[in-house]
């Protein structure tokens, strides 16, 4: 019996696996630690006081610094997921794997990095051909060009000193400073695009342009989005057609077309506001990021 508070405490319990880390189960964290993790574990480079790991450079081939680590990658690895997952505070960790608060956060740091270096090597961006090979049939006659369903979400921020960063990442929709992000998803529910966090106050269609989504975008395919999306004219010069749900414009009632046409763009959206969801249960996503993790919230 294992009593101390580890990763081998849960071997062979997919639903402690799911509700600590949220791999699906023992056996996939299992075959991610082997073939992705430990592969790479060596080039791991330490974040310390004394050296902060470059956020473009997350991998290194020198030698590792800092103390001598008291966890195997393993374990290190664990501590990192469950802090994604469950959002729990670096004290909390610190309790449960007996060590400092204060290597927490060197452990949390140095592996969202590594992660983040790893995993952005997988293309997720689905080709449009590959997309209409699994399109649901709720999207089938309307909505067969539709390549991605648009969506943006916003994580509260600390308030910074600085006015005009205050400014910048104040968001007039959720009223307090926010960092958005833009997540783009398959019909079929499965994210296929995430964009770089923005200050909260750039608008919907600003964070499309600048997120490099269009450049993914062939001529002839749709996106849909949500209503704050407006720029429908200058996708059109793309070729690029937008679905959104239409406005009432003034007017007291929709017309018939236009109520057909929203319910059912409401109807098929439901497998985005799905995932949406399931993003949302890594509930570090739900806690307001200390500027001391400002700078890694992309790889976050």
């Amino acid at each position: 019996m294992v009593s101390k508070f580890s990763l081998q405490k849960f071997y062979g319990s997919d639903e402690d696996i799911r509700f600590w880390t949220g791999f699906p189960s023992h056996s996939s964290l299992l075959y991610f630690i082997d073939h992705f993790v430990l592969p790479n574990a060596m080039k791991i480079k330490y974040w310390s006081t004394h050296y902060r790991v470059d956020e473009e450079d997350g991998l290194h081939d020198r030698d590792r610094c800092g103390p001598r680590r008291s966890l195997r990658p393993e374990e290190e690895l664990f501590l990192t997921l469950i802090k994604l997952r469950r959002g729990s505070a670096n004290e909390d960790l610190a309790e449960r794997f007996n060590i400092s608060s204060s290597h927490v956060s060197r452990i949390f740091i140095t592996w969202v990095n590594f992660l983040y270096r790893l995993l952005t090597t997988i293309d997720i961006w689905m080709s449009h051909k590959k997309v209409k090979r699994m399109l649901p049939q709720s999207f089938k006659g309307l909505y067969d060009d539709v390549i991605v369903v648009l969506d943006c979400t916003e994580m509260e921020c600390e308030r910074p000193s600085d006015l005009e960063l205050q400014a910048a990442t104040y968001s007039s929709y959720k009223s307090r400073n926010t960092v958005k992000g833009l997540v783009g998803i398959s019909p079929n529910g499965i994210p296929t695009f995430v964009s770089d966090a923005m200050e909260g106050s750039v608008s919907d269609n600003d964070i499309t342009v600048k997120s490099g989504l269009l450049e993914k975008l062939p001529k002839g395919c749709a996106i849909m989005a949500d209503r704050g999306w407006t720029n429908k004219d200058a996708l059109a010069r793309q070729g690029v057609r937008l679905v959104t749900p239409s406005f009432l414009m003034g007017k007291k009632q929709f017309d018939l077309p236009s109520l057909v046409e929203s319910v059912a763009i409401a109807r098929v959206r439901i497998h985005v506001e799905r995932c949406m969801g399931r993003i949302k249960q890594w509930k570090i996503l739900k806690h307001t990021l200390p500027l001391t993790e400002w700078r890694i919230i992309n790889h976050i």
